[in-house]
């Protein structure tokens, strides 16, 4: 008889900062999308990001990645700044 296998359950928040967000900043061309965006993410957590049509959600995220040039403030991925990285890295 196979056995069954129970599903893994979540990890819960560890209270160890992974992604620090201060001060994120961002352009398209001269247009300026992102008037200081803060916000932290734990191990662990689950983090969602809520908005009308136009608020900044994808142009957020796409600061984090690297596709958006053009920004400044600070991002923080484990205790290392990644503002100037590529999004290949």
């Amino acid at each position: 008889m196979a056995e069954a296998k129970l599903a893994e359950r979540p990890v819960a928040a560890t209270g160890a900062e992974v992604l620090t967000i201060q001060d994120l900043q961002a352009w398209y061309g001269e247009s300026h999308i992102l008037h200081g965006i803060n916000f932290n993410v734990k191990a662990g957590e689950v983090v969602t990001l809520l908005g009308r049509n136009g608020a900044g959600k994808t142009t957020t995220l796409k600061s984090i990645m690297g596709v958006i040039n053009k920004r400044s403030g600070s991002i923080r991925f484990d205790n290392k700044e990644i503002i100037r990285a590529t999004s290949d890295k």
